[in-house]
């Protein structure tokens, strides 16, 4: 489906396996490809854990936000999402999108991972080889988390007036 306003960009986490995580953020003037799961209310709450709700990441409602399939008939007027609690991560001029995820619009640059993690590299200092960085990020979470925490003046919250939080509790 297509979502406009929005895009999908690297986040400021680093996951435990030392990817840089993606996120949802507003973007005027973009449009999105992304890919909805219906899952059953049963499933949910395996999802959510797998998705790091309430560490990582906050379920939220899209209210009256147009999903439209990519013939341009509306699929539904909002839609439920997982946005990073870290924000997407600032490169230094904004955010950048998700290479591997299609949109039109974008007035930033698209990177895949390994320049997005060149990238990130460089912004915290590292002197090395980016296998090391990398590495040293999976092995060592004490690290990944203070070179998270480094990032912290670099982070653009996710703020929407049509967001709000979701319940995470599937209906009985």
């Amino acid at each position: 489906v297509r979502l406009a306003g929005f895009d999908v960009g690297h986040s400021a986490h680093l996951s435990g396996y030392a990817a840089l995580a993606a996120t949802l953020h507003p973007a005027p003037g973009v449009t999105v490809d992304i890919s909805i799961t219906w899952l059953p209310p049963g499933l949910m709450a395996r999802m959510h854990a797998t998705e790091g709700v309430g560490t990582f990441y906050d379920f939220v409602r899209l209210g009256g936000v147009a999903v439209q399939a990519r013939d341009g008939t509306t699929v539904t007027d909002g839609a439920f999402a997982y946005v990073c609690r870290l924000g997407a991560l600032d490169f230094g001029d904004g955010p950048r999108g998700l290479a591997a995820v299609a949109a039109s619009g974008r007035p930033y640059p698209a990177l895949d991972q390994l320049a997005a993690q060149q990238a990130l590299a460089a912004m915290l200092g590292h002197a090395g080889t980016l296998p090391d960085f990398v590495r040293a990020n999976a092995a060592d979470p004490v690290l990944r988390l203070a070179r998270e925490e480094a990032l912290a003046p670099r982070r653009l919250a996710f703020a929407h007036p049509a967001a709000h939080a979701a319940s995470t509790v599937p209906p009985a």
